[in-house]
């Protein structure tokens, strides 16, 4: 009797817990790894580059399906000249529920930015703000996550230099990450 008491209470704590995903107090980490190809063309040059990052990020549920979480995320240009960024921000994202499993995740995010090209620093700020995000949660720890429109700015000030560098881009740019929920 005592045996099933323990196994019946053991499956109730398991189910409670499969029921509070994005909930107050959950906390999660993940990350991106990938490769971005971009072509541009100016006046009639067309130019190609390619570009290899890593994002990490680490967070926790504030209020029931709202996230805050830290965002660091690290690039470098693998073809012309070599130019390396870093950016380290929070981030904060609410989830919202479109059917079991699957969530809507608009998102904002403000980070410190730092470039380095030749023998140039650059440092600045930079915005970013998720249009058409969502998450698929195929269990209760782990999550996958797909960011298909974005808009993110950036100004840059260079160390030796007066002058600034602003970059602005509105784009299909898709992303697809995975999150660790505990």
């Amino acid at each position: 009797m005592r045996k099933i008491f323990v196994c019946t209470l053991v499956l109730v704590a398991a189910s409670v817990q499969l029921l509070s995903a994005q909930n107050k107090g959950d906390k999660y980490f993940g990350g991106i790894v990938g490769v971005k190809v971009s072509a541009t063309s100016v006046e009639g040059i067309s130019t190609t580059s390619a570009s290899v990052g890593a994002n990490m990020e680490f967070g926790f549920f504030a209020a029931d399906r709202f996230k805050i979480g830290i965002n660091a995320a690290y690039e470098v240009n693998v073809t012309g000249d070599p130019v390396h960024a870093l950016t380290v921000g929070p981030e904060f994202s609410y989830y919202v529920r479109l059917c079991d499993k699957f969530y809507y995740v608009p998102s904002f995010e403000v980070a410190f930015a730092y470039s380095r090209s030749y023998s140039e620093n650059m440092f600045g700020f930079g915005v970013g703000l998720s249009l058409l995000g969502f998450e698929f949660r195929p269990t209760q720890h782990f999550g996958i996550s797909v960011d298909m429109l974005s808009f993110n700015y950036v100004y840059l000030t260079y160390k030796s230099l007066s002058a600034h560098n602003i970059t602005g881009s509105l784009g299909f740019s898709p992303t697809v990450g995975l999150k660790y929920y505990f």
